[in-house]
């Protein structure tokens, strides 16, 4: 999976469970771009897991970077 891809992913789990719904880009940094706390960033992670395995694999904590 490329960052594209998986920037895609999050902007799906940041729509639909953060209320998220400007774009996001891979030059932004996701902690100020989604306003993430301790909670947020625990949704986020928790549903990227699903979002991007597709088929409810765990595929691990995803980071994006530049």
């Amino acid at each position: 999976m490329n960052p594209t891809e998986l920037l895609a992913g999050i902007q799906d789990v940041a729509r639909e469970h953060l209320d998220h719904h400007a774009p996001l880009s891979l030059e932004q940094p996701l902690v100020e771009a989604l306003r993430l706390d301790s909670i947020r960033m625990l949704t986020l992670v928790a549903e990227v897991e699903v979002v991007v395995a597709g088929d409810g694999t765990l595929v691990g904590t995803p980071t994006v970077t530049p």
